[in-house]
């Protein structure tokens, strides 16, 4: 990869987009009724927006014209406190990635309450697989609406107001709620200690995804932990507060594949898509060294011994995914 290593935010473990994606694109609709595979290859790239939008326009007519069960489909109602449109698409790419077609029925803009307790609303209707709802700290009532209350910042309320829109979903769309954990603010109101002192953000929003893990699983609904995602790439990368306001961008575009391979993941594992076997080479991966040509004695793999202790590391985590039930294979020459 020209230019230096890429970043997690660069969706690194997929090829770049090639020169002549349009010309392919063309192809795939030329083709046969056999076009799952060639469009799904397409998007196991690291496509722009308008590669995005190119490719999902295609994919809707194909399936709309030449239906195909070699995709099976996943209905997902989307509610958010920022603007979609460049969301969808990417989301419809990231999940044709990972094996399934999605189809998007999106709430109005700050709609998310007023879809969820109408029983005839347009997700409602829909009857979605599941509903993501795609908020942040700006899209819940965090803070006190008296502006010299102390504390300004509290999670009860936040808290109530999104589980008003589970149960309304749940009741009268039949469908779970994939619920995401809030990334932290990139401000601190009290600098290092703005995570101990009770009425800060900070505080408030950890309290708030605590809370979430918890009750999640307990009401049948699934967690994406978008916190995790936010602070693995760096909040400076993750929020961008002039798209914000003049396009009401949840986070920073550059964000956008990701957070959509990110998300897709979950209705993917939903239809049996989930990644179950890790395939390891041995030689300098599992060990350092070649074993055939070092011996045993000449490998790295001993405590006190950087390069040993780095393949140990690679090793335990390798076992921690055996415990959770994923399968371990060798494929070495």
């Amino acid at each position: 990869m020209s230019g230096g290593p890429y970043s997690l935010i660069d969706l690194p473990w997929l090829p770049r987009a090639a020169e002549d994606f349009r010309a392919r694109l063309q192809a795939v609709e030329s083709a046969g009724d056999d076009w799952t595979g060639p469009l799904r290859a397409l998007a196991t790239s690291a496509l722009s927006l308008n590669q995005c939008i190119s490719l999902t326009r295609l994919a809707q007519k194909l399936r709309r014209d030449r239906p195909s069960r070699a995709l099976p489909a996943f209905r997902l109602g989307l509610v958010s406190n920022a603007t979609v449109d460049f969301l969808k698409p990417m989301l419809e790419v990231a999940a044709l990635r990972h094996g399934i077609a999605l189809e998007i029925c999106a709430a109005d803009f700050g709609q998310g309450m007023q879809e969820a307790l109408d029983p005839g609303s347009r997700i409602n209707q829909f009857r979605p697989d599941a509903v993501l709802l795609a908020l942040d700290h700006r899209g819940l009532p965090f803070k006190s609406a008296a502006n010299d209350r102390w504390p300004p910042y509290d999670a009860e309320r936040a808290l109530a107001d999104l589980n008003a829109m589970r149960e309304g979903f749940r009741r009268h769309g039949g469908a779970l709620n994939l619920v995401q954990t809030l990334p932290s603010p990139a401000e601190l109101l009290f600098g290092s200690l703005d995570a101990a002192v009770a009425g800060s953000l900070r505080a408030a929003i950890a309290r708030f995804n605590a809370a979430l893990a918890e009750d999640a699983p307990r009401r049948g609904d699934l967690l994406i932990d978008v916190d995790w995602l936010a602070q693995s790439i760096g909040l400076d990368h993750w929020y961008d507060h002039r798209n914000w306001y003049i396009a009401r961008l949840p986070f920073a575009q550059k964000a956008l594949p990701l957070y959509a391979d990110f998300v897709a993941r979950v209705p993917a594992a939903m239809r049996g898509k989930a990644r179950k076997v890790l395939v390891l080479d041995l030689d300098n991966t599992l060990w350092g060294g070649v074993i055939g040509d070092d011996g045993l004695e000449g490998i790295a793999l001993n405590e006190g011994d950087a390069r040993g202790e780095a393949h140990r590391a690679i090793q335990s985590m390798a076992a921690d995914l055996r415990r959770r039930g994923v399968v371990l294979a060798v494929c070495s020459q």
